[in-house]
């Protein structure tokens, strides 16, 4: 929807999850990546198997053999959240569909939701369950060697020029985050 309305003109710029648009008009700059976690209710016993954090290490992880024993609220099938974590789980090895789904749901935010109504656990991004876990209503941790993130874009349109302020805006949080518009880090 983003990107329709970035091109159409609607929005002079967005940011997005997924750069992987064929529209040529469209130009990607990368803004940040932000690591996939797993989450779990505060109020329901840790789960079978948790293991503590090892040196250097922020979170608990859980084997995933144990992570099937777990309700799971997932996004929806075309979530770039979900799919990055399925190609994680791929990598390690890991069959995503043995998780057994109890919801599918269509928002980060919806799934942070029910982990805190205590109806099973939930992947997401850190940034999303940002909240959350500040409030101490879900607890965070990983399934066992595997890693998954979420790169976020700024997107334009580059056959149309834009208003003076939303060009200061885009190089602003551009600069923020020490990309210049042409996508080079600086």
């Amino acid at each position: 929807r983003i990107l329709r309305q970035v091109h159409s003109g609607d929005l002079m710029a967005g940011i997005v999850g997924w750069a992987g648009a064929s529209d040529s008009d469209l130009v990607f700059s990368p803004l940040m990546e932000d690591e996939i976690i797993a989450i779990r209710p505060t109020m329901l016993p840790k789960p079978e198997g948790l293991i503590p954090p090892d040196d250097g290490e922020d979170l608990p992880s859980l084997p995933f053999e144990q992570a099937c024993f777990l309700d799971w609220i997932l996004r929806e099938p075309t979530s770039t959240t979900r799919s990055a974590f399925e190609d994680a789980l791929r990598e390690a090895g890991h069959d995503p569909r043995i998780l057994t789904a109890r919801l599918t749901v269509d928002s980060s935010n919806a799934a942070v939701q029910y982990v805190e109504a205590g109806l099973g656990s939930a992947v997401t991004t850190r940034l999303g369950a940002h909240e959350a876990l500040s409030l101490g209503t879900v607890r965070a941790f990983r399934l066992q060697g595997v890693t998954a993130a979420r790169r976020f874009f700024c997107v334009l349109n580059a056959r149309r020029v834009p208003f003076p302020a939303a060009s200061a805006f885009v190089d602003h949080l551009l600069a923020v985050v020490g990309v210049t518009q042409q996508g080079t880090t600086e």
